[in-house]
């Protein structure tokens, strides 16, 4: 059962690798895939990984939801302050852009604003609201943190997957680009730290949802 696990799980990464790295910022590219059937594929990609990826880490979220039935205070606090300090670091994090490149516009936000108007809202609420956010808290929090809890530097658990948080949205190596994307590497700070104090898994992806979400509804509601 546990080398059925790690081959899922291994599975599972190699497939967020192969669509969202190589695809998304190479072969797409070379390959001169049309933008609209990129971003189908993409759209596609996360709501399918991620389904997989509640299945593959449910022991864990239903532990998560466990702590929320028996200590929904303490729960809700984390939940609440996971927010707030997100909210804060991202603000810090977001001063060397506002100073350095006031007028600059993020290339990933751009992207995600280009799909609105081509895609009924539902379908990219559900998929890049709710399943986006799934996906990348499963690949960049739920596995290194609490997998790497004892194996690994607590610090190390979080800055890592924090730092390639960040670099997932980076869609240019440019100074700008990488000053714009700082407040992400703050938010996996954030959601790092959240998960492994909490030890509540869901309250990483709770978040994480609730900020794409009202960032994508808000696109919509434009």
């Amino acid at each position: 059962m546990k080398n059925l696990r790690k081959w899922n799980v291994i599975c599972y990464y190699l497939a967020y690798v192969i669509m969202h790295v190589l695809f998304s910022k190479v072969l797409s590219h070379l390959l001169k895939v049309p933008s609209a059937v990129g971003a189908t594929m993409q759209l596609t990609s996360y709501a399918v990984l991620g389904l997989w990826g509640i299945w593959t880490f449910r022991r864990e979220l239903a532990e998560g939801l466990k702590l929320w039935r028996d200590h929904f205070l303490k729960s809700m606090l984390w939940l609440v302050g996971g927010y707030v300090l997100d909210m804060v670091l991202m603000t810090v994090f977001s001063m060397p852009l506002a100073y350095g490149f006031p007028d600059y516009e993020g290339l990933n936000e751009n992207s995600v604003a280009g799909l609105v108007g081509k895609y009924p809202g539902v379908i990219l609420l559900l998929a890049l609201g709710i399943l986006g956010p799934v996906t990348e808290e499963t690949i960049f929090r739920l596995f290194p943190v609490i997998r790497g809890k004892g194996k690994l530097p607590a610090a190390l658990a979080i800055c890592v997957p924090a730092a390639c948080f960040m670099m997932i949205h980076v869609h240019a190596l440019t100074a700008a680009e990488l000053f714009y994307n700082l407040p992400h590497f703050a938010t996996g700070l954030v959601y790092g730290f959240v998960l492994q104090k909490s030890r509540n898994a869901t309250i990483p992806v709770l978040l994480h949802v609730l900020n794409n979400s009202v960032a994508i509804l808000a696109m919509l509601l434009r």
